[in-house]
This record gives C-alpha cells, sequence and structure tokens, in this order.
C-alpha cells in the first residue's frame, strides 16, 4: 500500500513537470526571444513600452519590422495548461503580414516560450 502511494506521487510530479504550463506575467514577458528554424535565426524582442521588433535573415541578410503588441490576458489551452495571450499587430514573416494571438507559456522550470506552430511544436524561446 505505502509503495503504491509512492508510485502515484512519482507520477503525479512527472506529470506535473512535463504535462503544465503556466501564464507569465506580463513582465516576464517582455525580452528577447530566439526561433531557429532551417538553419536562421529569427528574433523577436518584446519590449515593455507595448512595441516589438522582430528581426529575421534572408539570404544572410537582416530584415527588420517593428510594430505594437497588447495584452489579452490569461487564456485556459487544455485541462492543465494556461497561457498569456499576446497580440501581435503586423506581425511579418516572409510573404505574409497580419495579425498574430501568440500563446505565451511559462513551463514548471521556469522557460517562457512563444508557440509558432503547437502542431509541428515550433517556439521561440527566451534567451
Amino acid at each position: 500500500m505505502r509503495c503504491q502511494a509512492q508510485i502515484l506521487k512519482l507520477l503525479f510530479c512527472s506529470l506535473a513537470l512535463t504535462g503544465c504550463s503556466r501564464a507569465p506575467s506580463v513582465q516576464e514577458v517582455i525580452g528577447r526571444y530566439v526561433q531557429i528554424h532551417d538553419g536562421t535565426r529569427d528574433i523577436l524582442v518584446v519590449k515593455p513600452d507595448r512595441t516589438y521588433e522582430h528581426i529575421w535573415y534572408v539570404s544572410g541578410n537582416p530584415t527588420k519590422q517593428n510594430s505594437k503588441w497588447d495584452d489579452d490576458g490569461v487564456v485556459q489551452e487544455d485541462y492543465f495548461s494556461y497561457c498569456r495571450r499576446i497580440s501581435f499587430s503586423s506581425f511579418e514573416i516572409p510573404g505574409r503580414k497580419g495579425f498574430w494571438p501568440a500563446c505565451i507559456e511559462k513551463s514548471v522550470l521556469g522557460k517562457i516560450t512563444i508557440t509558432t506552430d503547437p502542431d509541428l511544436g515550433t517556439h521561440y524561446e527566451k534567451e
């Protein structure tokens, strides 16, 4: 009986560390994020004045874009996870430009990420 309780505790703790996330505060969202894809760096700087700078590289040359962001508050993603929704206006990626309602999460271990494609598991990670 005692062994079963220990196993259940271990199982619960491992699930908590791997599957759950919480919403970071607005102050925790501020900072520099990097996403590496296809061997190039994509940089997103979220500034405290509610603006952002997005820098990506095309053929080794940097392209910069600036605009504004808004805090949409905390939303529940699924049963165990919450995120802070930040809306980036005029967000640009090669070939497209538009409104991006991004989900920002903080893992139990403190890593802050901005999800770009939940199906592919791609995200920006705070430096």
